[in-house]
């Protein structure tokens, strides 16, 4: 009885040393919103060195696995892409009047996913139809005649839209 209690007891500090271990590793995306298009890349030294880089763009290996790539010219970032090797939910915190961008259509005319951003930021987040963010790409920022509107209105809108018909 005292073995399974201690067999019993090590596999739940086992589980959860290992849920901890990944509640740690989630990514953090909040010092990541924080840049911008135009700022000097010392301004990305809060990720550490880069896998790769060159005069031209730095990659980056966050703590979970996605992949951030930030393009350069003469010192400035230019852009950014961050791929999650996880989607990640949609959070109230972080998504406050974004707008609708684009839309795309796959082979059988359903849309797959939407591009929704905040036009003064620049920052555009593709949706895939489970209501997850794929990637975030930051670009100059851009002008939306759209009606803003946090992304859970945006992806409740573009789910409940008909297949468009081309």
């Amino acid at each position: 009885m005292i073995k399974k209690t201690i067999i019993a007891l090590g596999l739940f500090i086992i589980v959860g040393l290992a849920y901890f271990s990944a509640e740690k590793k989630k990514l953090s995306i909040h010092p990541l919103l924080k840049i911008q298009v135009g700022m000097n890349e010392n301004s990305l030294q809060f990720l550490g060195p880069a896998i790769s880089s060159n005069n031209r763009e730095k990659i980056y290996w966050l703590d979970n696995g996605a992949t951030f790539l930030v393009t350069l010219f003469e010192g400035k970032i230019t852009g950014a892409w961050l791929n999650f090797t996880s989607p990640v939910e949609i959070q109230q915190t972080w998504t406050q009047n974004l707008k609708f961008v684009q839309m795309t259509i796959d082979s059988e005319q359903d849309p797959s996913w939407f591009f929704a951003g905040n036009p003064n930021e620049g920052k555009v987040f593709k949706i895939n139809t489970f209501g997850l963010i794929e990637s975030i790409t930051w670009v100059k920022p851009f002008e939306s005649h759209q009606q803003s509107k946090n992304l859970q209105a945006l992806y409740k809108d573009f789910t409940s839209q008909q297949s468009l018909s081309l």
